[in-house]
Order: C-alpha cells, then structure tokens, then sequence
C-alpha cells in the first residue's frame, strides 16, 4: 500500500503497473473504459502532463496528449501522386495509363495498386507513435483508429475489400517487443470497417534490419527482398485485400509485400498507414 501511495495516480501509474503485469493484461485492461466522473476526479486530483507540450492537461480527446497539441495532428490533402499517396506541390508525371504519378513510382513502379496516409509524420504524430510503440502504451491504438476510420471513406470503398492484413513483424521482434504495432491498429479497423482480419497466412521469414536504420532507399528495396511468405495461398486467391501499417517511408516493406501476395494469386493489394514519413 504505501509503494503505491509513493506514486500519482495518473496515465503513468497505469503504464507502470501494465509493465508489471505483462502485456496481455495490459492488452485488456486498455479496453476497459472508466466511468467518466471517476476519470475526471482523478485527473483533477493527480493531472497529467501531456507528452508533446508539458503542460498539465485534463480529461481530453486522448491518453497522454492534450486536445490542443492533437488538433495539430498535419493531414493529407491534395495533390498527392495517385499510387503512393505522397504530397507534391508540382505537376506529377502521368503514366502511360493517365495515372499522375510521382518520380520514385514512375521509376520504381510499386507493386501496390494505391498507398494512403492520414497525416505527417510530423510532431504530435511523431510523439504518438512513439508512445504506442517504444512506450508500450496499446491504448493509443484506439485512438489512431479512429483517425483512420474518419478518414478512409475519402480514400478507399471499403466495400471492395475481402480482408485487412497488418504488416507482419518477425517472430524474433515480436518476442522482443511483445506486440505487433500493426496488428494492434488492425484489429481495431476491422471492427470499425466490418472487414474480415486475416491473420497468420503472410508471415516474415527473414529478420531484416529495421528500415529507419538504412540511408537510402535502394539499402532499403535490398533488405527486404523476398522477407515474405504466404503459408496458405489459396486463402487468398482473388481476394482483394487491405494492408494496413503504422508508418509509410519508402514504401519498400509494403511493396514487397503486395509482390508476395500478388504472385500467390492475390488481386488486389492496396496499403493503408496511419502516417507518412517521406
């Protein structure tokens, strides 16, 4: 009792005692929702502070960061190339089939039919990221989610989709992490898309380096070459799926990917991420 009298009762508390009590726990106890007035007696007696700007903050649109640093989330808009999503503020270069494409999918020619991104990442995105992954703090899986869901019915036809497959992390990095980052965004879309999640059939067989770790993007196309496999393809056979991640760079990972799934008889493959980085 006095060791925990020691600490606030605040976010951090909560985290601290997740650690403690493995990730599975934590995995549920971060879908259990408290009243709102007992939320927001606590949060007058212990605040937090939000993680981007410092300041105190009370109960709020989301875990950890204030609404205002959350208003300054950067998205998306217009002009963007056609395939990869990424925002230009020149005239694309049209493919031969009209599509207006930037220079690197004219000259790489991504395997993905289209890429989409929400917002920069950028700030308040960045931080966030970085609590849900380094961190530890799965709750804010919900809340991108949520970001993703208002967004998507600009982007997609969400009707069009057999499944969501999350970008799969090796089983090495996942023992070391405790957690798929995009599996854990993905199963909160499938619930809020009504789309099947598909899971365990594409699976990493190799345990590259991570991708921020490699200058340039050529480094980057190597270190994932043929990092896939399908373990039942005729489950995906003419299915039309959605490949969702956290963060799009180079679009390396999520090519290669849509190779894989499309030589074992995929349709479609489009890519879904919650931020952009390049």
């Amino acid at each position: 009792m006095k060791q925990f009298v020691k600490h606030p009762l605040n976010w951090e508390l909560i985290y601290d005692f997740k650690k403690k009590t493995g990730f599975w726990q934590s995995f549920w106890q971060s879908r259990f929702k408290m009243h709102p007035w007992l939320e927001s007696i606590i949060t007058f007696i212990y605040p937090a502070r939000c993680r981007c700007c410092e300041q105190y903050m009370s109960v709020g649109k989301v875990h950890y960061i204030c609404d205002d640093c959350w208003e300054q989330i950067e998205f998306i808009s217009e002009p963007y190339c056609e395939i990869c999503g990424k925002p230009i503020d020149f005239n694309p270069t049209p493919g031969h089939d009209g599509t207006q494409k930037c220079r690197w999918c004219w000259r790489h020619q991504p395997k993905f039919s289209k890429a989409r991104s929400i917002a920069s990442y950028e700030l308040t995105l960045r931080q966030a990221i970085h609590l849900f992954k380094y961190e530890k703090k799965i709750v804010m899986a919900k809340h991108f989610a949520e970001l993703m869901k208002d967004t998507a019915p600009k982007l997609f036809d969400l009707s069009d989709y057999n499944y969501i497959i999350p970008v799969p992390l090796h089983k090495s990095r996942y023992e070391e992490r405790g957690f798929n980052q995009s599996e854990l965004l993905a199963r909160e879309l499938e619930n809020l898309f009504d789309i099947p999640l598909h899971l365990g059939n594409l699976v990493r067989v190799k345990d590259t380096r991570p991708q921020f770790s490699l200058e340039t993007r050529e480094e980057k196309l190597t270190n994932v070459q043929d990092a896939f496999e399908v373990r039942e393809p005729e489950k995906i056979e003419w299915k039309n799926i959605l490949l969702v991640d956290d963060i799009f760079t180079t679009g390396a990972t999520v090519s290669e990917i849509a190779k894989t799934l499309l030589s074992e008889g995929a349709n479609r493959v489009d890519v879904f991420t919650l931020a952009r980085a390049g």
